[in-house]
C-alpha cells in the first residue's frame, strides 16, 4: 500500500472525508488484487495436478500396452522381458509359471474328517451369504433367516477365494467366481435352473483373490498378484508384491486413488499404489501368518492363524482395535452394509457391527449342514 494511505490510517478519525473516501478505494483495490492472486494459485495448483495425473494414466496406459505386446505372448519362452516404464514390474517370465510347486496342505489348514466342514472363506449379498469349506464344497444361505438352500462342487484342490458380481452382459444373472490351489479359476453363471460353469487353468496355484472395477486380483504362491478382466476372462497386468507367499489380497480406496493391500506369511500387511506400483507402507500386528484382509472406508481389517482379527487405521497406519472373538484361524471376512462377518477353522461364522464393533450374533455352520446335504445341487 503507498506512503500516503499510510499517513492518511495513521490520521485516524482526524483524516479528511476526501481522504477516507480514497483509502476506503484503495482497500478495495487491494483486496481485489489480493484475492484475484489467490484464484490464480489455486488454478495454477489444479491445473499442475491434472498434469500429473495425466502423465501418471498415460504411464501406465503405456506399460498396460507392452505386457500385452510383448509378455503375454511370451509366456512359453524362456527369457526375461523388461518393460520400460514400468520397472517395478519387470520379471523373469519363466519364474512366474514354473517356481517350485507349494505344497497345498498347509499346518495351519489341515484337511481331514475333523475339519472338513471348517469354513475357509464367505461372501455376503443382499440376499444370501455364500461359504466355502475346506472339503471344497461351496454352499449358500438365505440372510433372512439364515437357512441353507443348497452348494457346488468342482475344484480338485482347496478353494483360495470366491468374488460374486452382476454379469456384465446379461444384468438377469451373476457370475461367481472361484479360485483355488489347482490353478483353476471357475466362473458360474447363475440364472434360473442348472448353472452354467466355465474355468481358466493360469498354470500356477491360486491363493487369493479380490475384485474390484471389472477386473480380478488372484494372489500367487510366488508372491505375485495377477490382474484378469472380467469380461474378457483374460490377464493383463502383473504385481511383485512379497518374496514369500501371499495369503490374501484387497482393494482399497483413499482419497479418489486405489491402493493393493495384501497379507502374507511373514504376518505383515503391505500396501502397493495401483497407479503406480510402488510400495505405500506395510501393517503390522499380527503373530502368524496373514489368511484374509478387507477394506471399510479409511480402515483395514485382518484376520490370522492367530485368531486375532485387527482393525488399522489405513491414513495414520495406527492398531485400532484388536478383537479375540475366535477361538482357531480366522480363515475370511466380509463386510456388508453395516455389519463385518468373520469365517474360522472354529466352524463358526461371527457377525460384528462395525459402527459399534461388538459382536452381533454367531453362525454355528456344523448344525445346519444337515439341512444342505438335503438340497445339494
Amino acid at each position: 500500500m503507498p506512503a500516503e494511505f499510510v499517513a492518511i490510517m495513521a490520521k485516524g478519525p482526524d483524516a479528511s472525508k476526501e481522504e477516507q473516501n480514497a483509502l476506503r478505494k484503495e482497500s478495495k483495490n487491494y483486496k481485489k488484487e489480493y484475492f484475484a492472486g489467490r484464484r490464480a494459485l489455486r488454478k495454477e495448483k489444479k491445473l499442475r495436478r491434472r498434469e500429473e495425473n495425466q502423465a501418471r494414466l498415460r504411464l501406465r496406459s503405456t506399460a498396460r500396452k507392452q505386457f500385452k505386446d510383448l509378455i503375454l505372448p511370451s509366456l512359453s519362452t524362456d527369457r526375461t522381458i523388461k518393460t520400460e516404464g514400468a520397472g517395478h514390474r519387470s520379471q523373469p517370465i519363466e519364474n512366474v509359471w514354473s517356481s517350485q510347486k507349494v505344497a497345498d496342505n498347509l499346518t495351519h489348514l489341515p484337511t481331514n474328517e475333523k475339519t472338513a466342514n471348517a469354513v475357509i472363506g464367505l461372501s455376503v449379498t443382499d440376499d444370501k451369504i455364500y461359504t466355502y469349506t475346506v472339503d471344497g464344497t461351496i454352499r449358500f444361505y438365505r440372510l433372512q433367516n439364515l437357512s441353507c438352500e443348497g452348494s457346488y462342487s468342482g475344484h480338485e484342490k482347496r478353494i483360495t477365494g470366491l468374488h460374486l458380481c452382476e454379469d456384465p452382459e446379461d444384468k438377469r444373472s451373476r457370475l461367481l467366481f472361484t479360485s483355488s490351489r489347482d490353478q483353476q479359476l471357475q466362473c458360474r453363471v447363475l440364472r434360473d435352473g442348472e448353472p452354467t460353469m466355465l474355468s481358466l487353468d493360469l498354470r500356477h496355484p491360486i491363493t487369493c483373490m479380490a475384485a474390484t472395477s471389472g477386473s480380478l486380483y488372484l494372489g500367487l504362491a510366488n508372491g505375485h498378484v495377477d490382474v484378469l478382466s472380467i469380461q474378457s476372462f483374460k490377464r493383463y497386468e502383473s504385481f511383485v508384491c512379497h518374496n514369500k507367499e501371499i495369503g490374501c489380497v484387497t482393494i482399497a480406496e483413499i482419497n479418489y486413488e486405489k491402493y493393493l493391500v495384501t497379507g502374507a506369511y511373514d504376518a505383515k500387511l503391505a500396501i502397493h499404489s495401483i497407479a503406480s506400483g510402488s510400495l505405500h507402507g506395510t501393517l503390522e500386528g499380527h503373530a502368524s501368518s496373514i489368511l484374509c484382509v478387507k477394506a471399510a472406508g479409511k480402515f483395514i481389517i485382518s484376520g490370522s492363524v492367530d485368531s486375532v482379527l485387527l482393525q488399522h487405521d489405513f491414513l495414520t497406519r495406527r492398531l485400532m482395535k484388536r478383537y479375540n472373538h475366535h477361538t482357531k484361524a480366522i480363515t475370511d471376512i466380509s463386510v456388508h452394509r453395516s455389519k463385518i462377518y468373520t469365517a474360522s477353522l472354529d466352524d463358526k461364522v461371527r457377525i460384528f457391527d462395525f459402527h459399534k464393533m461388538e459382536l452381533v450374533t454367531t453362525i454355528d455352520v456344523e448344525n445346519v449342514l444337515s439341512l444342505c446335504n438335503n438340497k445339494q445341487t
